[in-house]
Parts: C-alpha cells; sequence; structure tokens
C-alpha cells in the first residue's frame, strides 16, 4: 500500500517505547497507537539557497530560513525570499506542500525546538527539515499541537560543535496519536480553546503596556513640572523637557557629579565565587532595576580595584540594545564592581540625589535625548562624553526628595499591578500548556460536545 494510501488498521501492529503508552493503557484508551513518524510521512532536508537567489519578491514560492520558525503563528507567512519554479528546478529545491511540518535540522537552533506550517507550497533551506505528512491517517494541527509540546529533538542531536539531525533519526521517534477522527476533533477544540486564552494574555499584555506608559507619564511629569501643579512655569529651553517651574534650573550632567564619568573594567566574566564582588555586567538587570540573581558573577578583589561602586551609583548602559538602560545601585549586601560596557555617575548630593537622577533617566524628557544622540551617530552608541551634556532638570535638593519620595509610593503601586497582571498572564500560559498536554495525552477526553460547544 503506498504512501497516502494506508488506513488505520495497518498501525495495529507497530510497537512503541513511550513511557506514556503504559498511561494510556491503564485508562484503557485502546483506539490510541504510538507510531514512528515515518510510518506517517515523509522527511526530506532543504536545499542549499545561493546569496544570489536570495531576497527577490513576487515569485511563486516563499524559501525559508531557519529565522523565519521565530514567527509567533501555527503557520509560516512571512517570509524576505521567494523563488521561481524554474530557480526550485535548478537548484534541486524540493517544493512541500501545504500543511507541511517544518523544523531546523542544523546548528543551535536545533535545541530550540521549534515547529510550523506550511500555510503555502513552500521550498526551505538546507539547514531544515520538512515533514510530509499523510493526512489519511495524521491531522496537521495536531501533530502541530503534539510536537510544540511533547518533542525535544536536541537529546537525538548529532554530538560535535554544530548540532544536527537526519531524517532517519526523525522518522524513528514516536508520537502519540489517535484515529485521525478523534485527531481533528482534538485539534478543533484546541484551536478555539487556545485562541480564547491567547486573547485574553493579549488584551493583558496591552493592559501592562498602559501600565508601563502611565509610569512614563507620572515620572516625566514630576521631574519636569515637579508635585505643585499651580507654581509659575517657564521655558526650559529644551525642546524634549518644555516647559518647567520657574525656580528650576537645567545643568549638564557633568556639573552634578562628584567625579568624571567613568568606563568599568574589560575583565572577561569567567568566576561566581560568592566570596568575591559581584561583576555588574549590561545584561544582568533589566527596566524594573533590580539584579538577576541568576546573573551572578565576579572578579577577584586584585582585579575589582578602582571599579567599585557605592550606595547611590548609577549605571548607564553605552552600546548594544539596550543602550541608555540605567541600573542605581542601592541597597546591595556586599562589594560590587562593574563591566566596560557600563559608564559610572557618581553625583554631588548636595546638589542632585542620585535616585532623582535615576527616575530622570526612566522620563520622556531622557528617551527623547537618547533619540537625538542615535539620530547623530551611524550606531547606537552613548559615550561618556555625550552623557556628560545629558541636560537634567533641577530643583533644590528638598524638593527632589519630596519627588523621590512621591514617585517611590506611585511606582510601588503600578509595580503591584503589574506583577499580578504578569501573574495572571503565566497562570493562563501554563493552563495553556497543561491543556494541550492533557489532550495529546489521551488525559483529557474530546467528545463531539467538547469540540461543538468550542465552534
Amino acid at each position: 500500500m503506498g504512501f497516502g494510501e494506508r488506513g488505520w488498521g495497518d498501525f495495529e501492529g507497530v510497537e512503541g517505547k513511550s513511557v506514556i503508552k503504559e498511561i494510556w493503557h491503564d485508562n484503557k484508551l485502546t483506539d490510541w497507537r504510538i507510531v514512528p513518524l515515518k510510518r506517517f510521512g515523509l522527511l526530506k532536508g532543504g536545499a542549499g539557497f545561493p546569496i544570489a537567489a536570495q531576497g527577490l519578491s513576487g515569485l511563486e514560492f516563499p524559501f525559508y530560513k531557519v529565522k523565519d520558525l521565530q514567527e509567533n503563528d501555527f503557520f509560516l507567512s512571512k517570509t524576505e525570499h521567494y523563488i521561481s519554479h524554474e530557480t526550485a528546478l535548478k537548484l534541486g529545491a524540493f517544493i512541500f506542500p501545504k500543511n507541511t511540518l517544518v523544523f531546523a535540522k542544523v546548528g543551535e537552533a536545533v535545541k530550540l525546538n521549534r515547529y510550523k506550517l506550511l500555510s503555502m507550497s513552500s521550498c526551505i533551506d538546507n539547514n531544515m527539515m520538512g515533514y510530509v505528512i499523510d493526512h489519511n491517517v495524521l491531522s496537521s494541527k495536531y501533530l502541530y499541537y503534539l510536537v510544540n509540546q511533547t518533542f525535544d529533538i536536541s537529546y537525538i542531536a548529532n554530538p560535535g560543535p554544530v548540532p544536527s539531525v537526519g531524517s532517519r533519526q526523525m522518522g524513528y521517534l514516536e508520537i502519540s496519536v489517535p484515529t485521525v477522527k478523534k485527531q481533528r476533533k482534538i485539534a478543533a477544540y484546541l484551536d478555539k480553546t487556545c485562541a480564547t486564552i491567547d486573547k485574553v494574555i493579549e488584551a493583558k499584555q496591552k493592559q501592562l503596556e498602559i501600565l508601563d506608559d502611565l509610569r512614563k507619564s507620572i515620572i516625566h511629569k514630576a521631574v519636569t513640572r515637579g508635585l505643585d501643579d499651580s507654581v509659575e512655569l517657564k521655558d526650559s529651553g529644551v525642546e524634549w523637557i518644555g516647559k518647567m517651574p520657574q525656580h528650576w534650573v537645567i545643568e549638564k550632567l557633568k556639573r552634578l557629579l562628584s567625579q568624571p564619568l567613568m568606563y568599568g573594567t574589560n575583565e572577561a566574566a569567567e568566576l561566581d565565587d560568592p566570596e568575591y564582588p559581584r561583576y555588574i555586567r549590561i545584561t544582568d538587570f533589566g527596566d524594573s532595576g533590580t539584579l538577576k540573581p541568576e546573573a551572578f558573577k565576579s572578579l577577584p578583589p586584585d582585579k575589582a580595584i578602582g571599579y567599585y561602586l557605592e550606595e547611590g551609583d548609577l549605571l548607564f548602559a553605552r552600546s548594544g540594545a539596550t543602550v541608555g538602560k540605567t541600573f542605581l545601585f542601592s541597597g546591595y549586601k556586599g562589594l560590587a564592581c562593574f563591566a566596560g560596557y557600563l559608564i559610572r555617575a557618581r553625583t554631588n548630593k548636595i546638589k542632585l540625589v542620585p535616585k532623582y537622577l535615576y527616575y530622570f533617566s526612566k522620563s520622556h524628557a531622557y528617551f527623547a535625548w537618547k533619540n537625538v544622540i542615535f539620530t547623530q551617530a551611524t550606531i547606537q552608541n552613548i559615550s561618556a562624553t555625550k552623557y556628560d551634556y545629558l541636560p537634567v532638570t533641577v530643583p533644590s535638593v528638598r524638593e527632589q526628595q519630596l519627588i523621590v519620595q512621591y514617585l517611590d509610593i506611585k511606582m510601588k503601586a503600578l509595580d503591584n499591578m503589574q506583577s499580578n497582571l504578569s501573574e495572571q498572564i503565566s497562570t493562563l500560559k501554563q493552563y495553556r500548556k497543561s491543556l494541550i498536554h492533557e489532550c495529546v495525552t489521551g488525559k483529557r477526553r474530546i467528545t463531539e460536545n467538547n469540540a461543538r460547544n468550542k465552534s
């Protein structure tokens, strides 16, 4: 019997080794089978894709590369590359049909376990593999849910500096399947249920974005207008700051420091000895203003000398994707030093409260200044010389302290709201994952009513 002509009865004798098989046996799920992938379809690698053929549009077939697997959808639908039927023939590129499951077969991307379905007939490059499905016995949507939930092909990858998997290895991987009719019921149920969950998640993520915008607006108003709405205003002379209280001044950052701005050390981050000073790098902190415990690295004291941080020091990121990001060194128990992609600002505390400067670096005014700097440079980099000339609004120290106290209260309330939303999103994602797992392992029975009620 040829490919595409088999019936369910042809797989009665297939033996499997999955631990889940025993669970099915205990639950008496007699209409489920464990079958190697090669029995339900064709596994085939992609083709070489010369540079001269890349970057074209308006041709018959999309030509997908590994990076296209990053799309957040069932189907691959976007790419920068298209190819004609004639060129596909010249390259010996197989044209994979719609609903083929595709994934990485070479490189570190193998470990990411990303699987997508093709939305139309397409070609893939030679770092990818396609699984052309026999739709008489296997639902593509069911397979998508199954592999994204249960597959980890990194453990079968060929060892060496460049991981890889072949069609033979993939062919012997086993999948858990009921009849194709039941597969389709499960996929339809998951399509509708997951879509509902995803909409709720999306709504909560939008709420997080709104709270983030509100955070910046509250900070911006406090550090450019102060806390008294009745105070007389004047033009600050800085476009992105606008008007400010009459008694405030604008100062360049360098005039508000007790020491010149300083670059960190370029020592390699190789140690994680808790007895040594912590070595703070650009990747150690995010927008939350806290250090990531899992990112801990340390430097021997003799290499940290000259780069120690003091309470209230502010670190500016000077390059990379997070250029301009800031971190206030405060309340840390122990010694710490900082790395070369960071710049330390140590304020003159009789002129500038450190946390006021930190809040200023979270305002719309600061982000507008960054954008001006970026438009003047070919690469996104802000040197100490440029930070020296950052214009800062400066009220009296007492007023700075009151602004910091006000913002601490406001930010704590927003932090709590964002934390609750983030926990809800995490719970929904975990529920979605558990739901899929239960459905594709037979632990949750999907009836006609389930599928109909969700349609």
